[in-house]
């Protein structure tokens, strides 16, 4: 199972925001979207991810300030760890348990085609195990049915 099979069925759009916004932006957008991260662009190019658990960082940042004086930059996290959409579902799984994150992006070429969540990647899983074993199940009664015959 690869990553594009994933995104394929995650359909989700990638939401971004630009890196002169504000972390009142960045939550104002999630809002909106209904997303739980984001892509941070400076420029054409990525710059980092925001997710809800840099909302956290945010208020240690913001000393009693209001988000909308906190640059996002100064909240996100920088390093952009991805994914392509040849990995494998099982790679991909454990390397976000191994950097400790929760939203995958997934990179084709330098465009990014999706975010991920933790919870996308093994619901995924879960329906193909699933789809595996009810095949595995029939396979076992038809051939149980072929040999009492």
């Amino acid at each position: 199972m690869s990553m594009k099979d994933v995104v394929e069925a995650s359909g989700r759009p990638v939401v971004t925001i630009g890196y002169d916004a504000s972390v009142e932006d960045a939550i104002a957008v999630m809002a909106a979207k209904a997303s739980s991260s984001l892509i941070v662009f400076k420029g054409q190019a990525p710059a980092g991810i925001f997710t809800e658990h840099d909302i956290v960082k945010a208020f240690n940042i913001a000393c009693g300030k209001p988000f909308s004086q906190v640059p996002i930059e100064q909240a996100m996290t920088n390093k952009l760890i991805a994914a392509t959409p040849d990995d494998e579902l099982d790679s991909s799984i454990s390397l976000m348990l191994r950097a400790d994150i929760r939203h995958l992006p997934v990179k084709d070429g330098e465009e990014i085609i999706a975010i991920l969540h933790l919870c996308d990647l093994v619901y995924y899983r879960v329906e193909v195990l699933t789809s595996e074993m009810s095949h595995l199940e029939n396979y076992v009664k038809d051939l149980h049915g072929a040999m009492t015959d």
